[in-house]
């Protein structure tokens, strides 16, 4: 007999089951949803928000291979630590019951409970069924530890307590530090100290081993600016409220379109409980721990609000002028600073900042990024700042006949009396950032950061470029159109009514 067409297919329960159980054991996101926090909650699903799709997504290509090193920075209380240990940890043992697993936070009070509800997924009846060959050791019954009959074990450590003697293949640091301690030196350089001797080095396998740093943030000089200044991670870092448009991809080729403005919980963490949470924080402990920005938005010698902001970069030939501003270093150690390069076009009035490069260059590779830079935006005037390498720097671009204007000066006065009498001039309006790069996060935080950040090449290379278009004015003129025509009003005689 034929079923007639409008009739939909029956799919029997059974089959739905394997779909389901199929989908568990490929996708975290889908085992989180209905499986790992379902065990810990009597059964309900948690309420999705695009964040959590975007943490499955980071820590399951962690799980493939294709990131090693991850840092999640998210505000409190937003489920980071069930989704990174409990969840990922325990669905980490359904892919490879063998795998070795740590966990370290400031406290065995707090990496102790998630071993623990890890620990609880793997033992419910559903995983049982979904991943047969993961089961618990007998014998092993302490709340920190646990292990399975591959060979595998999850195992909390406190800064307090003992890493060494315990094998790792997936590090996960949650929390190393205490918010109280965290404020002082003292505590900042135990949690980093505990992480550089006794973490990385417990990998059984360092050419495979993989870590996942997940926090709010707490201070500029906390384990995680520690990390972004050595470098080599994947961050993804999640703001209560988006401070400017980005995209954040997900699972299956999809991305989130977050928003200026957008809430990253609306329902559980509206505007009225981040509000009333900002007076009782105060401005500076809220943007660290809430907006993963150590540096409160209102910074003592510049405000953010002073630039204004455009779409996108043009082409080389929109721009009537380009200057680039040098702020070089000569080192690749740590606690180097950073060599610092900014490219700036002028355009009816305006000046936009196009492309930044921060980075630790031993000197004939910075020598060459120079090189490459002048050539790519055809400079008319390249800035170096007249000190120890730059001396050097500037000598070697001169022998290279390079076209236009090599500038090579020795900074007069301090640098916050350089940046305050500087002020008045970004106040114009008339300095423009990118509405989004992937440079802006790190060079708004040195500024606002400055004088008490630490780091201040980006401040360096800019106060340079102010210096040379405001002292120069018939050089910045000469851009002007064919008629001769005065339109610019970043020079000198526009800003003879503020004061210096």
């Amino acid at each position: 007999m034929k079923i007639p067409s409008h009739i939909p297919p029956v799919i029997s329960p059974r089959v739905v089951r394997a779909i389901a159980d199929e989908l568990n054991r490929r996708s975290l996101l889908y085992y989180h949803k209905n499986l790992g926090f379902p065990v810990l909650h009597g059964g309900q699903p948690p309420v999705m928000a695009p964040y959590i799709e975007a943490i499955c997504y980071v820590l399951q290509e962690l799980a493939e291979g294709r990131i090693k090193r991850l840092i999640i920075t998210v505000p409190p209380r937003h489920g980071k630590s069930e989704i990174t240990a409990a969840s990922f940890g325990s669905w980490m043992f359904g892919q490879d019951p063998s795998l070795k697993i740590m966990l370290a936070s400031y406290g065995i009070e707090l990496s102790g409970p998630q071993v623990a509800n890890a620990k609880a997924i793997i033992a419910s009846d559903r995983f049982r069924r979904i991943f047969p060959r993961t089961r618990i050791k007998r014998g092993m019954n302490r709340a920190d530890v646990f292990g399975t009959t591959a060979g595998g074990e999850f195992r909390a450590v406190s800064q307090g307590g003992a890493a060494t003697g315990f094998g790792a293949d997936i590090l996960i640091v949650d929390d190393l530090s205490k918010a109280d301690e965290a404020l002082t030196f003292a505590g900042r350089e135990k949690a980093i100290t505990f992480y550089r001797n006794s973490l990385p080095s417990r990998f059984d396998n360092p050419a495979d081993g993989r870590v996942i740093v997940i926090q709010q943030r707490l201070h500029e000089e906390d384990l995680v600016g520690f990390l972004l200044d050595v470098g080599g991670f994947y961050h993804l870092n999640l703001p209560a409220m988006a401070e400017f448009d980005e995209v954040i991809p997900l699972s299956g080729g999809r991305e989130w379109y977050r928003r200026k403005g957008d809430l990253l919980d609306p329902i559980r963490f509206p505007q009225s409980y981040l509000d009333h949470q900002r007076l009782l924080m105060g401005n500076r402990f809220y943007a660290a721990q809430y907006q993963q920005d150590p540096i409160a938005s209102d910074g003592s010698l510049i405000k953010w609000a002073w630039f204004g902001q455009y779409s996108r970069v043009k082409n080389r030939s929109y721009y009537l002028k380009i200057v680039q501003s040098w702020d070089p270093a000569i080192t690749e150690r740590i606690h180097s600073d950073y060599s610092v390069g900014q490219t700036w076009g002028y355009r009816d009035g305006k000046w936009y900042l196009l492309d930044l490069i921060r980075a630790k260059l031993e000197y004939p590779r910075l020598r060459e990024r120079v090189l490459e830079w002048h050539r790519q935006w055809r400079a008319d005037a390249l800035l170096i700042e007249g000190v120890s390498i730059g001396l050097s720097l500037a000598q070697d671009m001169r022998r290279e006949m390079l076209p236009g204007k090599i500038v090579s000066e020795t900074p007069r006065g301090s640098k916050q009396d350089r940046l305050a009498s500087r002020s008045a001039q970004l106040e114009t309006g008339d300095y423009l950032l990118p509405e989004a790069a992937p440079w802006l996060a790190d060079f708004r935080r040195e500024l606002l950061a400055f004088p008490d950040g630490r780091h201040d090449d980006q401040v360096d290379a800019m106060v340079q470029f102010l210096e040379f278009v405001y002292d120069r004015p018939s050089w910045v003129r000469a851009t002007y159109g064919p008629d001769g025509r005065r339109t610019d009003p970043i020079i000198r005689s526009s800003l003879r009514r503020r004061s210096y």
